[in-house]
């Protein structure tokens, strides 16, 4: 029934009107707002945006909007991109929102990145260096990285072109640790569960960091643009200028100027160490327009060569514009899920009326629906969905498939089962004479213009189990994200519903659940740990599954590649046999649109999601892009 009437009540064009939805949909929404007060970006400052979430295959688009050979890269030229949002602030560490981490990966390096997908295959998450020449674990609890010689800062007072030591290494990381918005994640002094202890500086080119604990998600953390470790020089800490208002860096672009509300410049740094022939372009303009109309204009008229338009539009833009074309990567790392209250009141502390809920939900409708599947194949490029577990697609290896051999009994509670929906439900006491209620809590269109229409898909899907869902959008600010405090106990208490720890009830019901948007992480072990154990910033759980606990814990100690994707296999199993939160949306490739004289987009992957790897790719893959004659 769900699906019939979806299906010919609403069109998927109808659904997507002015919403920022295609391959991006829900997956990119989502990741607005879900860190600190604002912690992750759907529209790239590069010109990237969020991509859906699924199968990491590589898909070409038609033939008529595909360039019949490839163009030659060269260097030089200027990239015209586009930034969706002003920022407040320059300052990478005290900052908490995307915007600052995102505009500064053109300008500023951490000592390790991502190793870029090449030759067509994916990123791994496995990290290289990028200040640091090289690294090496010389034991559970001891890293030591060798800082690149020769290179030079910011050639502008106060740096004056002086090279990278190590004091500026350790500089970074006691600011970061003192007064950083994601310095919890790292910083062991200010989050027990957090690994570093410590980084000394025995010489100037040498920084020894200390761990708590063996911990494999310390390197891949400080390599992530929002929550990981960028440098910045020592003068920043010493008064020398004003990070908030002033850039000096070292990375593969300079910041030449700023217009507030109108542009960002930015040229080539000429002394970055990925040089001499990288970056390839010379500059790149990145007028703020915050309006996807614009946007789209702008891009068919040729002034915007990536990306820009609502991803929705994607298909019908190849069609109509001659010289552009399609580009996929892998799913996004984000991913949006129901939590449950757990009050003694609730029904949701029964496990069979989790499951009902959850099969309730017709996952491939929703692709159908709100993914644009159809769309997208008229153009030739096949998207692949993929349901959401509590991971993400987008994290590759470490997603174990509900529709494979190997997930196990809980992947029964992410089909579509109505009958056996109506059976739990009876077995928990629920029929038509008693049906179970429930408010549905989420802060509005904060996530995007399409989420009404999203909550009432569910809530048409639930009635066809007998389950009444009570729709009740809230205000952001003033009662969806607030401040946290920790309780004598050490428990958080207040922030809202979103950091209420399941302890909260509905306007009109003791049961009520939360429609949790949740932005990207830098590894899966960093996402479980932050939106899925009760010590995590964001958690969606409470404390109420302290098996989860342990088992994220005994994952994050892991070594070697296989022992880590099985732990993390585990973990989807558990937290599906007890519904541990209810996983909603699904995934496909991200996808991306560009004009076909821009070089490289889609040729080599990001780790992070996406068609360009969310925000990690400015830094790891912008350098290496280039234009072709004639572009437009």
């Amino acid at each position: 029934m769900a699906e019939n009437y979806w299906s010919h009540r609403i069109s998927r064009r109808n659904a997507l009107r002015g919403a920022a939805l295609g391959s991006a949909g829900l997956a990119g929404a989502v990741l607005i707002g879900c860190g600190g007060d604002d912690d992750a970006g759907v529209t790239d400052a590069s010109g990237g945006g969020g991509g859906g979430g699924g199968s990491t295959a590589t898909a070409t688009a038609a033939a008529t909007s595909a360039p019949t050979t490839a163009p030659e890269p060269k260097s030089g030229g200027t990239f015209k991109s586009f930034s969706a949002y002003d920022i407040d602030s320059f300052d990478n560490h005290t900052s908490p929102t995307y915007k600052t981490f995102s505009m500064n990966t053109y300008t500023h390096s951490r000592l390790v990145r991502y190793k870029v997908g090449v030759d067509g295959a994916d990123a791994t998450g496995e990290v290289e260096g990028d200040l640091a020449e090289s690294f090496e674990q010389t034991d559970d609890t001891t890293v030591i990285f060798k800082l690149r010689k020769g290179l030079p800062w910011d050639q502008r007072s106060p740096t004056n072109g002086r090279d990278l030591d190590s004091e500026d290494v350790i500089a970074s990381w006691d600011r970061h640790r003192d007064g950083g918005a994601y310095r919890s994640v790292l910083a062991n002094e200010v989050e027990p569960s957090a690994p570093i202890v410590s980084m000394e500086a025995p010489d100037a080119n040498t920084v020894v960091m200390k761990l708590a604990r063996p911990d494999s998600l310390t390197l891949p953390i400080m390599a992530y643009y929002l929550s990981g470790l960028w440098i910045l020089p020592k003068e920043a800490a010493q008064g020398g200028y004003d990070p908030q208002s002033e850039v000096r860096g070292n990375g593969p672009f300079i910041l030449d100027s700023h217009t507030p509300s109108v542009e960002f410049k930015m040229v080539k740094n000429p002394d970055w160490w990925g040089g001499p022939d990288h970056p390839r372009f010379d500059a790149i303009d990145l007028p703020i327009i915050e309006d996807v109309a614009q946007r789209e204009a702008q891009f068919r008229a040729g002034n915007i060569y990536l990306n820009g338009p609502n991803p929705a539009a994607f298909p019908q833009i190849v069609k109509e514009v001659e010289g552009t074309e399609l580009f996929t990567g892998p799913a996004t790392f984000a991913g949006a899920s129901m939590g449950y209250n757990f009050i003694p009141e609730s029904g949701f502390t029964d496990l069979r009326v989790r499951q009902a809920t959850s099969m309730t939900q017709d996952r491939d409708t929703f692709a159908n629906i709100f993914l644009g599947v159809d769309d997208y194949a008229e153009v030739g490029l096949n998207l692949t969905p993929k349901w959401n577990t509590p991971v993400s697609p987008g994290y590759g290896p470490f997603y174990l498939d509900p529709k494979g051999p190997d997930f196990g009994p809980g992947a029964l509670n992410l089909f579509h089962n109505i009958p056996e929906a109506v059976k739990l439900l009876s077995a928990a006491g629920y029929d038509d004479s008693n049906p179970f209620e429930f408010d549905l809590i989420w802060p509005g269109t904060r996530y995007g213009s399409e989420w009404p229409t999203a909550m009432e898909t569910l809530q048409s899907m639930a009635s066809d189990a007998g389950i009444k869902i009570n729709l009740v959008p809230i205000d952001y600010t003033t009662e969806w994200i607030l401040k946290t405090e920790k309780n004598s106990e050490g428990l958080r208490t207040g922030g809202g519903y979103f950091r209420s720890y399941t302890q909260f009830e509905g306007p009109t019901n003791k049961s009520a659940a939360m429609m949790n948007p949740s932005g990207g992480r830098s590894t899966t072990g960093e996402w479980l740990s932050t939106f899925y154990t009760s010590g995590g910033p964001n958690n969606q759980v409470g404390h109420n599954f302290p098996e989860l606990d342990a088992m994220v814990v005994k994952a994050r100690g892991t070594s070697g590649f296989e022992g880590q994707v099985e732990q993390y296999h585990a973990i989807q199993r558990y937290m599906m046999e007890n519904v541990v939160v209810q996983p909603f949306y699904p995934r496909a490739e991200g996808t991306g649109i560009k004009w076909n004289g821009l070089v490289g987009p889609g040729d080599t992957k990001a780790w992070g999601g996406t068609a360009l790897g969310n925000f990690n790719h400015i830094n790891e893959l912008i350098p290496g892009w280039s234009l072709a004659e004639p572009l437009v």
